[in-house]
C-alpha cells in the first residue's frame, strides 16, 4: 500500500510540488496520492446560521471545494480530504494508514524563514521522510539535506536508512546531497 503523499497547497508552487512528487512516484514505481487536510471554521455555528445552512453542508461545501483544488493541481492523482484541528496530524495519519514511502510538501513561509510551524511539525512527527519542496522551478531539487540520529541508542534506526534512501533518489539527478546530524553534548544544558 505503499504510495507518495503530495500536500500541494494553494501557493504559486503548488502545480510544481505537485510535477515533482508525481516523477519521484512514477520514478519508483509507486502510486501518488494528494492529500488536504483542513481545519473546520471556528466559528461554524454562525456562519451557519448567517448562511441559512447547516454546519455539516458548510464543511461538505469545503471539502469539495478543496478537493477540486487537489483535482485540479494534481490530476491523475487519487485525492484525499481530511478534517482535523490540527492539518499536520491529518497528514501523518494518512501516511501511517497507505505505510508512505514519502511525504512532498510545498514549504510554507517566506524563503528567509526555515520553515512554518506546519512543515515543522511534519518533519519531527511523520514516520516517512518528508520533502519540503520551494520554488516554481519543475527541476529537481539543487541541493538535499537528510537530518540523521546516528546516535547508536536512535528511537526508530529503520526511519535513518529510509530517509538516507529517500534524500539520495531525490539528489539522484544532479543535486548536492548533505547530511547532518545534531547531538546535545552531555551536561550543556
Amino acid at each position: 500500500m505503499s504510495r507518495v503523499i503530495v500536500v500541494p497547497g494553494a501557493g504559486p508552487d503548488a502545480a510544481a510540488t505537485a510535477a515533482a512528487a508525481a516523477r519521484h512516484a512514477a520514478r519508483r514505481g509507486l502510486p501518488l496520492e494528494a492529500v488536504a487536510a483542513i481545519r473546520p471554521p471556528p466559528d461554524l455555528e454562525r456562519l451557519a446560521a448567517r448562511a441559512g445552512l447547516p454546519g455539516h453542508e458548510i464543511v461538505r461545501r469545503l471539502v469539495a471545494e478543496t478537493r477540486a483544488g487537489l483535482e485540479a493541481s494534481t490530476p491523475g492523482a487519487e485525492t484525499t480530504v481530511r478534517i482535523g484541528a490540527h492539518p499536520f496530524v491529518e497528514i501523518v495519519r494518512r501516511a501511517i494508514e497507505t505505510e508512505a514511502a514519502l511525504v512532498v510538501k510545498a514549504a510554507e513561509g517566506a524563503p528567509s524563514r526555515l520553515f512554518a510551524s506546519l512543515d515543522q511539525h511534519l518533519l519531527r512527527k511523520c514516520p516517512c521522510p518528508v520533502w519540503l519542496r520551494r520554488g516554481e522551478g519543475g527541476e529537481g531539487p539543487r541541493r538535499v539535506l537528510a537530518a540523521l540520529d546516528v546516535a547508536p541508542d536512535a528511537e526508530e534506526p529503520g526511519l535513518e536508512r529510509c530517509i538516507l534512501g529517500a534524500a539520495a533518489d531525490l539528489a539522484e539527478d544532479g543535486g548536492e546531497l548533505l547530511l547532518v546530524h545534531v547531538w546535545e553534548a552531555a551536561g550543556a544544558g
